[in-house]
């Protein structure tokens, strides 16, 4: 039983990160969550959050099909996780793949 004041808020569980993420296009929300699987697939486990530990394991190919949403969730709302987003995009030309100056 919760009384008045226990309710713990996320200060990332906010309507305007949802709207944000929805206001991306679809094309850009794939290709974060395709970054994000191949991040999980070169981090190391402890820095990873138990669900992305888990999608870890699938093959590398079905990591963003199969775990789409767990990515994109992460992605929106794990700061660490983010962080290593960013770093991954840093690394890529704009067209993608890996700069080699980089």
């Amino acid at each position: 039983m919760t009384g008045v004041g226990d309710a713990v808020e996320h200060p990332l569980d906010t309507e305007g990160e949802s709207a944000a993420w929805v206001a991306l296009p679809a094309s850009v929300r794939a290709r974060i969550v395709q970054w994000a699987a191949d991040v999980v697939g070169t981090a190391a486990p402890r820095d990873l959050s138990p669900a992305l530990q888990k999608v870890a394991r699938f093959a590398p190919v079905k990591r963003a099909r199969r775990a789409g949403q767990v990515l994109a969730d992460a992605a929106q709302h794990d700061e660490v996780f983010r962080a290593m987003l960013a770093e991954h995009a840093a690394r890529l030309d704009l067209d993608g793949r890996p700069d080699p100056a980089a």
